[in-house]
């Protein structure tokens, strides 16, 4: 017999015990209670005798009631006696006061007996009556107390019963609640003895459950230990393919890489998306780096493709990792698909956005396509994540640049060379934008910062020369063009700077000759043809600087200088036509160039076209309103022009810029006699001898002021 059948056993025992338990507590509650019920009813029997017996006391009472008030309506007959004796009476003294006769007298005494015999009749009644009422109206008071004494007894009977019944109903209810309780707490035995059978099965089902989960969970670990057994054979041979291929890699053997790399595809995991992923990263970042370090090898192109097919597997198996976008915008790239590579790269610093890397790499590619602004972000967040990248201030100065921010341009150099002293490269920007802002001291003092740290960089050294040059230092922009040539400083542009300063050193053969190298180091150059032309002109060497400057012309038609020089010397040669061939081509490109202007009105007052004459001469003015020459030759041309009054204004404008200028009083003077304004004439020449009485030409004054 198993445990479970002798617990079940013993669960039915105790059910049939308790059953009988229950069957004789419901007898003896039954008995109990019959006690209580046959007093009750003794005392119900009794109580309702005695109200019986008071129904009948208050029938009698009734009865005797209702004879008392027959008898109290009979005293109006004795009142009808006394009247009728009253009358009588009353009737015997008229007849004695009357004498009547005698036989009406017997008549009346026999009427009169009668009368009084009824009367005596009625008054014996009513004294029958009386006496019976009173005899009535006692026992009315005797019923009466009856009846209040058996009313007393009913209420003493009453409250009697209704004590045995409260007490009764108490006593029952106590049983009742006892057996209540009695019942309830069988129930509540019956109740704890389910619940433990119930538990007890439960207990038996969760440890056939447990044991089945057990077995179950037992066989699920084998299976999984023996499943990651397996993957963790099929990873390692993956990982092994893997390393094999990064290693080939790494030696440059393309063929061996893609092989293993091949079998590491074929037996990838299903179901890890993240190791998988890794992997073709591994593979890829692999092949990528194996065309850096070779990027001239004949499988370049075959690396490339197939480290594109392994990052899209990675991207494909998460996306959700920066490094790989980054690879792959790397790979984009020496693919030349510009706008892949943007786009991952892209991806990349939004997974990552507080990646330096990601950020300078992304403001250069911006800078590289000429997305300045977003250029300009990208290199802020990098300054910002690593503040000791000068490489990244250096990037950010030349965005700011290219946006015309050369402030903003100028305080990122200075952070990169805090950062880094000897930073040539952002010395050098730094100088040039000073020198674009014509700060030409401050652009000096970058240039030799940057010479103390590399003396031998001819950039530097040339560039420094040219700002020499701007500020009309020319010996000392000479000695660093030299300098440069001496450092192997074989470039073009150098003997061109080199020469047009010596030009305006008037050192014209030295010019000729390094006009000659730039020349012939850049023979297309139209710069360098117009320089050799301006070194032979200096050398006067003309016909030859016009055949250079007609080729500087062929090489840039739109090129104002060699037209402007080319016409000067037609026009110092009278070819005139020629010479406004070429003034008027200078003219229309450079409409303000003071030279052009000034030939043009030299040349338009050759050919006594004044008007045209005065405007050139006029616009040169305007260009250069300082200029004494141009304003001289303007007051010339408003002579020939018969315009004397504006020629006068002229000279008193020269005047007024150079109260030296004494040709200019002479030559107003003259003006107002020619003018016959006789008192100017003579305040203006005056005026000359008193500030000046050795001026060249006193004599000839003085004899003017004589004819005055």
């Amino acid at each position: 017999m198993t445990d479970f059948q002798k617990f079940f056993i013993g669960i039915l025992s105790g059910l049939l015990i308790a059953a009988i338990i229950i069957g004789s507590v419901f007898l003896f509650t039954t008995r109990k209670t019959d006690a209580p019920y046959e007093t009750d009813m003794e005392m119900t029997a009794r109580l309702q005798a005695e109200k019986e017996e008071l129904a009948r006391l208050e029938a009698k009472r009734a009865q005797i009631e209702a004879e008392i008030e027959a008898l109290r309506k009979k005293p109006a007959e004795r009142e009808l006696t006394q009247l009728e004796k009253e009358r009588l009476r009353q009737s015997e003294e008229a007849n004695k006061s009357l004498n009547q006769s005698s036989a009406d007298a017997n008549k009346k005494k026999l009427e009169e007996q009668e009368r009084r015999k009824k009367a005596d009749e009625a008054l014996r009644r009513a004294e029958e009556t009386r006496k019976r009422q009173e005899e009535l109206i006692k026992q009315q008071k005797d019923l009466e107390e009856a009846e209040r004494k058996k009313r007393a007894d009913i209420e003493k009977t009453e409250r009697e019963s209704a004590l045995q019944k409260a007490e009764a109903d108490k006593k029952r209810l106590a049983e009742q609640e006892a057996a209540k309780k009695r019942n309830e707490e069988l129930a509540r035995q019956k109740r704890e003895r389910d619940a433990a059978l119930k538990k007890q099965r439960e207990e038996e089902q969760r440890i056939a459950a447990e044991k089945k989960r057990k077995e179950e969970a037992a066989a699920q670990k084998r299976a999984a230990e023996k499943a990651e057994a397996d993957k963790k054979q099929h990873i390692g041979e993956v990982n092994r393919l893997v390393d094999r291929g990064i290693q080939a890699a790494k030696k440059g053997n393309y063929n061996e890489a893609l092989e293993a790399f091949k079998q590491a595809d074929n037996k990838m995991p299903a179901n890890e998306p993240q190791y998988s992923a890794g992997k073709y990263f591994d593979m890829a970042e692999a092949l990528n780096n194996l065309t850096t370090a070779n990027p001239s090898a004949p499988q370049t192109a075959n690396a490339l493709s197939d480290a594109e097919n392994y990052i899209k597997k990675s991207v494909s198996a998460d996306a959700q990792k920066a490094k790989p976008h980054y690879v792959y915008s790397q790979i984009a790239d020496k693919q030349k698909q510009e706008q892949k590579a943007i786009s991952e790269l892209e991806k990349a610093q939004s997974l990552d956005p507080e990646s330096y890397l990601y950020n300078y790499e992304l403001g250069k590619k911006y800078y590289t396509r000429g997305q300045y602004q977003k250029a300009k972000q990208a290199f802020e967040k990098s300054v910002k994540i690593n503040p000791a990248s000068e490489a990244a201030f250096f990037n950010l100065g030349m965005t700011n640049k290219k946006l015309g921010k050369d402030n903003e341009a100028v305080t990122a150099f200075s952070s990169a060379v805090k950062i880094k002293p000897d930073y040539v490269k952002a010395l050098l920007e730094m100088a040039r934008i000073k020198k674009a802002q014509k700060k030409f001291t401050q652009a000096i003092d970058h240039y030799k910062t940057a010479m103390g740290y590399e003396p031998s960089n001819t950039i530097v050294v040339r560039e420094m020369a040219q700002v020499y040059s701007d500020l009309g230092q020319n010996e000392q922009s000479e000695k660093y063009f030299k300098d440069a040539l001496k450092m192997g400083d074989n470039d073009a542009l150098t003997y061109y700077n080199l020469a047009s300063v010596q030009i305006e050193l008037n050192k014209q053969q030295e010019a000729l000759s390094n006009a000659e190298k730039a020349y012939n180091l850049r023979p297309s150059d139209e710069r360098f043809l117009y320089t050799y032309g301006l070194a032979l002109e200096k050398n006067r060497r003309k016909d030859e600087a016009a055949k250079f400057y007609l080729n500087a012309i062929y090489e840039n038609k739109n090129y104002a200088k060699p037209r402007i020089n080319l016409g000067r010397i037609y026009l110092d040669t009278n070819k005139i036509d020629e010479a406004e061939e070429h003034l008027l081509a200078a003219h229309a490109l450079e409409p303000s160039n003071f030279e052009v202007n000034t030939n043009l009105g030299k040349l338009y007052g050759l050919k006594n076209d004044f008007p045209k004459s005065i405007s050139h001469y006029t616009s040169a003015a305007k260009t250069q309103p300082k200029n004494i020459t141009a304003k001289q030759n303007l007051a010339a041309a408003f002579i020939s022009g018969d315009l004397k009054d504006n020629a006068a204004a002229v000279y008193a404008q020269i005047i007024k810029l150079d109260d030296k200028n004494w040709d200019s009083y002479y030559e107003l003077g003259r003006l107002y006699i020619s003018m016959n304004k006789k008192e100017e004439a003579k305040t203006i020449l005056q005026t000359l001898l008193n500030k000046n009485q050795g001026y060249k030409k006193a004599g000839e004054v003085r004899s003017l002021l004589s004819s005055l």
